[in-house]
């Protein structure tokens, strides 16, 4: 009896950790279709699998800060301090250094008519072969580089 608790218990284990692959799966390859479509001109939504997806990962982005480039330079015992002191204990004051971001996004635009933007200009074929996230930030570097001029940076 005990025996039979346990392989039931097993097997939907299995079970559920096959159907959350299938689900990433399906996720990438409807937001490939989706992104396909748009750039054949066969959808031509502004609202759409791609760019919802495009514009969560701004989103999400912006929440983390995973845009940001890993080789930022350690700000000195100097300037740790004078952030701690003048913001209250916060450590999560960047400076405005556009060297450390990834992407820069104008201020003028909306993030709808980035997330087009980003839809037209992926890659397809490199999605394909790739994992969504780093094909969309190379992406937005290569669509958004930062250059100082007036940007919400990420």
């Amino acid at each position: 009896m005990r025996h039979k608790k346990h392989l039931k218990r097993n097997a939907s284990i299995v079970v559920l950790m096959f159907c959350s692959g299938l689900a990433q799966a399906s996720l990438k390859s409807s937001v490939i279709d989706s992104c396909q479509a748009y750039q054949n001109g066969q959808d031509d939504n502004k609202v759409n699998a791609c760019t919802l997806y495009i514009d969560g990962f701004i989103d999400s982005s912006l929440q983390d800060g995973s845009a940001k480039n890993d080789a930022k330079q350690q700000k000195s015992e100097y300037m740790q301090r004078v952030y701690r002191t003048r913001t209250f204990g916060r450590t999560d004051v960047e400076t405005n250094d556009v060297a450390q971001h990834s992407f820069c996004l104008p201020k003028s635009d909306d993030r709808m008519a980035v997330a087009v933007d980003v839809a037209k200009a992926i890659d397809i074929e490199q999605l394909k072969g790739s994992d969504l996230k780093s094909v969309l930030l190379d992406t937005l570097v290569n669509r958004f580089p930062c250059s100082g001029k007036s940007i919400a940076r990420l």
